[in-house]
């Protein structure tokens, strides 16, 4: 039999409609960098609603896009933490009435609670504690939100995260309790509500508690598990 070759025919592209293919690339890469670009501004207007209490612009954007409650930065913060960073509580109520994840974690560790906590924001708190707020999430360094305030020398944020039973024995990575941190920065008042909130357990810290009064702070105890803002705010290493 006969054997018939197959001829593959090359279709050639002519040079102006290789130009057209190239005009098409370059024109979807215009519009992606377009959208883009405006997806960052948005981002960008969302932080800064949370920040600055912006309840109108901050109610627009979610409007339109209900998961920007979800967008994170470069430090991997959300609207409901500057929000809480800030002490907005009118936008922390409608963040988490729009579905905000009152446990998110910052590249740090940091939750809401941390940010409000760390800020001395006490309407803030409480309504994060009443909305579900995670009293013992540890950050990086594992301080919870019970050992910033203990560090913040706020008594009655101490109160309300104990009331909510935050771990009075929680240890952070350099092994200090909140009741330890409240001696050793000389604050009697929080270290005796805190010693008697330890039951029996406490008795192994007495000599600490009687010792307290002529106690001096302790810089070395501190030194590279928590740094101080121009603010005093506590923000452990490098957190923002």
């Amino acid at each position: 039999m006969p054997v018939t070759k197959k001829t593959t025919v090359k279709t050639l592209t002519p040079p102006e409609n290789q130009g057209r293919g190239t005009a098409l690339i370059a024109s979807a890469c215009l519009i992606l960098l377009s959208l883009m670009t405006g997806l960052a501004g948005t981002d960008e207007q969302l932080w800064t609603a949370a920040k600055t209490g912006d309840l109108p612009t901050l109610t627009s954007l979610v409007k339109s896009n209900g998961g920007l409650v979800s967008t994170r930065d470069g430090y991997g913060k959300l609207p409901l933490h500057y929000a809480a960073e800030a002490g907005n509580v009118e936008i922390v109520k409608f963040l988490l009435a729009h579905k905000a994840d009152i446990t998110g974690q910052d590249n740090r560790g940091w939750t809401a609670l941390h940010h409000a906590v760390n800020n001395d924001h006490t309407a803030t708190v409480e309504l994060l504690i009443a909305h579900g707020a995670k009293m013992n999430a540890p950050n990086a360094m594992n301080w919870t939100p019970l050992h910033l305030a203990v560090f913040r020398k706020n008594e009655a944020i101490v109160i309300a995260l104990m009331k909510a039973k935050a771990d009075v024995f929680a240890k952070t990575s350099s092994a200090l309790t909140p009741y330890t941190l409240a001696a050793e920065s000389g604050r009697k008042d929080i270290a005796e509500r805190l010693f008697s909130a330890m039951g029996t357990k406490s008795l192994e810290a007495q000599p600490a508690i009687l010792a307290v009064v002529e106690m001096k702070p302790d810089p070395s105890r501190l030194s590279g598990s928590i740094q101080l803002s121009p603010g005093n705010s506590a923000q452990t290493l490098g957190a923002q």
